[in-house]
């Protein structure tokens, strides 16, 4: 058996509003839901964006971070694409120097040739991976102006870490265990 609870009822007002009986709502509220709940969708995306633009800015490499502190945003874009140019440079000179290492490896060759596969196979897991990881941070900026400068600042932090990686892979190759991969 249910009880009577008033607070429940919607409250209405005798008027001419169509399709309720010339009965007009007082409360607004899902009409006030709608609006509530698209303007924190915008403020979720917007605080998240600003969130991962302030990662990137404060996580990123020193480069990358001097980009989001130019003066206009076309400058920032051009930073970014530069910086992006740049470590993909690095990236491929690294990966050329880690197949000439594995090359000369002082090991049979069945090792060496299974190594340079191994190279080249996470070489095309990266740029996958890459790729597919810097569309989503592009992608959260739901179409916004950032989103290229998102892209091409996650690729050049992405592949800069992957640089370091290549490094103590290469250090490992060379026979130096534990070698520093910053040289």
């Amino acid at each position: 058996m249910t009880r009577h609870n008033p607070r429940l009822e919607r409250r209405t007002t005798s008027s001419s509003w169509p399709g309720r009986g010339g009965r007009r709502p007082l409360n607004r509220r899902p009409l006030d839901r709608y609006v509530m709940s698209h303007r924190s969708r915008f403020s979720l995306r917007f605080v998240l964006g600003i969130g991962l633009i302030a990662r990137t800015a404060v996580s990123g490499e020193p480069e990358v971070r001097e980009c989001w502190n130019r003066e206009s945003h076309a400058l920032a874009r051009e930073c970014f694409e530069e910086s992006s140019r740049r470590s993909e440079e690095a990236l491929a000179a690294e990966l050329k120097t880690v197949r000439e290492t594995v090359k000369t490896w002082d090991e049979e060759e069945r090792y060496r040739n299974e190594a340079m596969s191994r190279v080249e196979r996470s070489a095309a897991a990266f740029r996958k991976f890459r790729r597919e990881q810097c569309d989503l941070e592009a992608a959260s900026t739901a179409g916004g102006n950032a989103a290229g400068d998102l892209r091409a600042a996650c690729e050049s932090e992405l592949n800069r870490r992957e640089i370091a990686r290549l490094r103590a892979l290469r250090a490992r190759f060379e026979g130096r265990e534990f070698g520093n991969p910053n040289e």
